[in-house]
């Protein structure tokens, strides 16, 4: 005997959708773990060089430096002070997860 089954019962579909929404429940939070992360990354690179491009036009008679400076939407906090023939530059700022970040550049003075 030949059956005439053509399609899907409810019940497999019904199954179908939940698996479905079990896989976007599981990834989506994880896709936008990831964009957070990429973007606290994106900005630590961008004030790291900020900070390094900086430094190298310090004048020493002009330490200790501080400064606020807005890159990228957010305002950095800049302090730059000499410490054991080094000028020592440190960056401050909230990050996408609302949580502070520091980041420090060093550059040796030349004797």
């Amino acid at each position: 005997m030949k059956s005439k089954q053509e399609g899907f019962i409810l019940f497999e579909a019904y199954v179908g959708l939940v698996l479905l929404m079990l896989v976007i429940c599981t990834i989506l939070p994880v896709i936008i773990q990831y964009k957070i992360e990429q973007s606290i990354l994106a900005e630590r690179v961008d004030h790291y060089h900020f900070l390094y491009n900086t430094i190298q036009t310090i004048k020493v008679a002009d330490l200790p430096l501080s400064m606020s400076h807005k890159l990228n939407e957010k305002i950095v906090e800049i302090d730059f002070y000499i410490l054991n023939n080094q000028i020592i530059g440190k960056g401050t700022w909230t990050n996408a997860k609302e949580q502070l970040e520091e980041i420090f550049v060093y550059f040796q003075l030349s004797e």
